[in-house]
Formats: C-alpha cells, structure tokens, sequence
C-alpha cells in the first residue's frame, strides 16, 4: 500500500509540474505573438494580406506595414533552430515584384497616388534602388497632380485636390527626398480647409473628421510649418473631445472615438488622435490609459490585434489594424517595452498537444521505471 502511494504521490508530481512548467516554456511576448501573425500574412514572398482571411489577396498598404514592423524588429532575416539562417522576408523577390509593380503602375493611364506611395514605402524599407528614370516618371506624375495654388489630386486625371491626397503626395517627396516647391501655396490651402471646430474637412467647405486633421497637421509638418501653425491647442482640444474617458465604459475606456455619432474606439482613430495631439501639444496624454486600452485589443488567437467592433463576439484581427496598435504604442512608449510583456496564455494547437502529451508520456515511463526498481 505504501509502495503504490509513493507511486501516485511521484505521478500526482509529475502531471503538476509538466502542467506547470510548459505553459512557461510556450509563453511567448506580445511582439512575437504580433511579428507571427504578420510573416503568416506573407503571400509567396511577394507581400502580405490584410488577414489570414485574405491570405491570397495583396494588399500594398499591409505590405508596407508589415515590412515596417518587421524591420524594426530586425526579423527580415532569423537563426533557425539548427543555427541556419530563416528567411521571414525574401527580399529579393518581393523587391523585383514591388519594382516591377510600380513600373506597370506607372504605365497605366490613370495611376493612383496611394499605389505609388505604399509600392515606395516598402521599396525604402527594403532599400531598393529605384532608377533615375522611374524617379523622373514620378516626379512628373507629382506635377500632374499638383494644384500650384495648393494641394494635390488623387490621380494624373482628376484635379480635386484634397488633404488625404496632399500628404500622401508629400510623403512621396520625402520618400525621395525631393524638394518641395510652393510651400507657402500649399500651406495655405491646407488652412483653407480648417473649420470653425478647429478640425479640418477632407476639402475646403467640407465637415470635419479625424482622418482630416490628422493628414493636415502631418502635412504641415512635411512642409516644415507646424511653427507657423496658430491655435494649435485648439486643433488638440477637437482631437481630445473624441477621448473616452469613461471608466464605466469598460469597452472604450481610453481609446477615441471615430467620429461624433460612434460609440466605439477604434485603433485607426486612436492613433490618429494620439500622433496628431503629440505633435501640436506638449501636454501629456493619459498615456498609460490609452496603452493598456491598446493591448487590450490584442487577440491572442492569431497574435494581431482586432478592431473593438460592435456586434461580433469573435473579433477578426487585420494587418493595418494591427499597424494601428503597433504605432500608437511606440507614440507613447518609444521602447515598446509593453510590447516585451511576456503572455502566459497560449493558444492551444496541435504541436502544443503533441509537446505536451510527449513529455507526459515520458515523465510517466521514468515513474514507472522508478517504481519497478524500487519493488526489485
């Protein structure tokens, strides 16, 4: 009798400590929970998806996004577990597809300004060359689309200027680093376009929104004017009237929301708000509000983060949202140090089922084997 409950006291350990133990040789940071999702949304090394849903679908907003990320984590490139090297991103097949991309969407006759930008964007962050001739065709396509009294179009056909469109056209400037004529122009239309709120509308007469703002005050900025820039605080306050701050409102309890009628914070606007606010105010946020809201929105189901959507009990990660999340956190904690929390609830898949039965099994033959020589 003795014997056998020494037997069960050494098995009733074992399980303990396998079951205790595992769940903290898996647990991994949030990073790495964030950075997984984003290579799993690679599409044959020729970009990312915006979901796992769309794995199959390009998107060249989530490509440089991801791209972005990835390359702050220096993760283009990884020792595997034999000490081989792991490519997470070819960078040579991606840049010859981006670069051959850029040039079809430079032949086409209508070339959308958003294409143009994000194709760069990643080219930059892969440190391709672009060719003196595919700059020069830019360069044009840029004046095509300038208003020289300010403000820039969408594409090389219509000529509606508008604030998205200007500051994606000025990150393009930036991008290869070209100089910028009529600043003052542009600076000026960019103002036409603020409201009596102290937001600013998409054009001039039209009402104001997050988005807006956050493109004019980042625009300004491109224009080195944000100096010249009056009521600044009043441009922050419109921004801050969309805080929640609310901690009955367990939901939205520090994030912003996306426009007057929403009654959800969405991480698009929060991060809007939160860059634009830093820029024009010096004030402190509530900075470790708006954090804890962001990893809150951290579905650890695929690792990405998912949008606080009304209505839906399973939340759908995306790559852009994910983006949101990621960039709002290093706005307030330019370590990213929340990032390196390490999360002990792992999702449960087969490799894990298969790990974890292994160790059981073999944990359970050594009691065995341990019982036998004791009885001998």
């Amino acid at each position: 009798m003795k014997k056998k409950l020494k037997f069960l006291s050494i098995f009733t350990i074992l399980v303990i400590i396998s079951f205790t133990i595992m769940p903290a040789v898996l647990a991994k940071p949030r990073k790495t929970f964030l950075t997984d999702y984003l290579i799993v949304n690679q599409v044959k090394n020729k970009g990312f998806s915006n979901s796992i849903k769309e794995n199959d679908s390009i998107s060249l907003e989530a490509t440089a996004y991801a791209l972005e990320v990835l390359k702050h984590y220096d993760l283009y490139e990884e020792p595997g577990w034999f000490g081989e090297i792991e490519a997470n991103v070819n960078v040579s097949i991606m840049e010859d597809d981006l670069l051959d991309e850029l040039d079809d969407e430079l032949g086409e006759n209508v070339i959308n300004l958003y294409d143009v930008y994000f194709l760069l964007k990643s080219l930059s962050l892969l440190n391709a060359t672009i060719s003196s001739g595919v700059e020069e065709e830019i360069e044009d396509f840029l004046s095509r689309i300038e208003n020289t009294s300010g403000g820039f179009s969408t594409n090389n056909i219509t000529q509606e200027e508008s604030i998205v469109s200007t500051y994606y056209a000025l990150r393009i400037f930036s991008l290869l680093d070209i100089d910028i004529d009529n600043k003052n122009a542009h600076f000026n239309w960019i103002l036409s376009c603020r409201n009596e709120d102290d937001g600013f509308g998409g054009a001039p007469g039209l009402s104001s929104n997050i988005f807006s703002t956050y493109c004019a005050v980042m625009s300004i900025e491109a224009l080195d004017s944000l100096d010249d820039l009056g009521g600044k605080k009043d441009i922050s306050k419109y921004l801050e009237d969309f805080y929640v701050d609310n901690e009955g409102n367990q939901d939205n309890y520090g994030g912003f929301l996306s426009d007057e009628n929403s009654k959800t914070a969405l991480l698009s606007s929060t991060y809007y708000c939160v860059k634009a606010i830093r820029l024009l105010d010096e004030h402190e946020l509530d900075n470790q509000t708006i954090i804890d809201w962001v990893l809150a929105r951290q579905n650890f189901r695929d690792g990405g983060f998912a949008e606080n959507t009304q209505g839906t009990e399973q939340k759908i990660s995306s790559l852009i949202t994910s983006y949101y999340a990621f960039q709002t956190l290093q706005e307030l904690d330019p370590n990213l140090t929340f990032l390196e929390e390490e999360v002990w609830m792992v999702e449960f898949n087969w490799i894990i089922l298969i790990i974890v039965l292994s160790v059981l099994g073999g944990l359970i033959a050594v009691a065995v084997i341990i019982w036998r020589r004791r009885r001998i």
